[in-house]
């Protein structure tokens, strides 16, 4: 398993490095327009690409003979549907790859309280290369 980072370089090419030339089974798009393309080129033959968000872009150009030819799939994920009880279902099937170090969490995280959504917003909205997190109460320090 290996975990590559759109922010780190040329996404396709680590991916390819890291899989043997292979290339991804399922990617994550948790961005939108702008790592739209380097993550269906990352894709294996019958790879998934799965988009929960178009935060910094809605539309991209899609490559339909590149589509169906490597028998791709794109999934559509509406994450405003998941429950307290789906995320913590979903966290508890990831837990034993953070236990394990397979896994592990962006190494820039900005905490904004709620009275300050608006800011972590614009954070976002700036292309901010770290995750910005919403908490109740006050900011915590990142640990």
């Amino acid at each position: 398993m290996a975990v590559a980072r759109s922010d780190a370089g040329d996404l396709p090419a680590v991916v390819r490095e890291a899989t043997g030339g292979q290339g991804a089974e399922v990617a994550l798009n948790g961005v939108g327009a702008p790592v739209f393309r380097p993550l269906m080129e990352s894709l294996a033959r019958g790879g998934r690409l799965c988009v929960y968000s178009a935060a910094a872009g809605r539309e991209v150009p899609l490559d339909l003979f590149d589509l169906y030819r490597r028998r791709l799939r794109l999934i559509g994920i509406d994450t405003a549907v998941v429950t307290a009880v789906d995320a913590a279902r979903i966290l508890d099937q990831l837990r034993p790859l953070f236990e394990t170090g397979q896994l592990r969490p962006h190494p820039a995280i900005e905490r904004f309280p709620l009275d300050r959504a608006a800011e972590a917003y614009q954070q976002v909205a700036r292309g901010t290369t770290a995750k910005v997190v919403l908490v109740p109460g006050p900011a915590a320090p990142v640990r």
